[in-house]
């Protein structure tokens, strides 16, 4: 490409920096008589929730396998795309840039992930369309999402499979990278770059 050739919205896309990122890890299965959250030593949250404790180190999706999620997701104009455990927001803002999507809100716990993620996306001007939420994603409100998007684990896709089922509206696609959710059937399933990526739509994925 011409160094004078103005780029694509999607090669655009590709100069968001790789740094941050959310993934959950289940550290232990003991039942937690109430939710609580607290900081360790390394930066990371614990978070309790139900009966299983989670960490969560900061470990990206690759601007690559972002993109891919959104399209095998057939994100475009009209879509809400909703990112639980939104890192640094690049779901969010290539939702907005190079997919057209209307609108993409995100929730991530850890404060200073969700900084730097606002950051980013006011140094985008995108604030009309995009919204970073420094919250739990057990808390998010999916009622106007028709794309979600997660790279979590399977426990914690355990966890949210009752939420999943119960407030999302009929043909939301749900994208879950890497980890099944336990008893759905994916409609697609596809590798990309080594990563894996499982497209679901509501509520015909749904096991029971």
């Amino acid at each position: 490409m011409s160094q004078n050739q103005p780029r694509s919205p999607r090669d655009q896309s590709s100069a968001l920096t790789p740094t941050l990122g959310g993934w959950l890890v289940p550290i232990d299965e003991r039942r937690a008589l109430a939710q609580s959250r607290r900081s360790t030593s390394s930066g990371a949250v614990v978070i309790t929730e139900f009966d299983r404790t989670y960490t969560v180190p900061f470990i990206p999706t690759s601007i690559e396998t972002a993109e891919r999620m959104l399209d095998v997701a057939k994100v475009g104009p009209g879509d809400v795309v909703c990112d639980l455990g939104c890192g640094d927001a690049r779901i969010l803002i290539l939702a907005a840039e190079s997919f057209k999507a209307d609108k993409a809100v995100g929730y991530e716990i850890r404060r200073q992930v969700y900084e730097s993620g606002l950051k980013e996306v006011e140094a985008r001007n995108l604030e009309r369309k995009v919204t970073v939420i420094n919250g739990d994603l057990f808390d998010a409100d999916l009622s106007d999402a028709t794309v979600i998007t997660l790279y979590l684990n399977y426990g914690v896709n355990k966890s949210l499979k009752p939420k999943l089922e119960k407030e999302t509206k009929p043909g939301t696609r749900i994208v879950s990278h890497d980890f099944k959710i336990p008893d759905w059937k994916p409609v697609r399933r596809l590798k990309h770059q080594g990563d894996i990526i499982y497209l679901y739509v509501a509520p015909q994925s749904f096991g029971n």
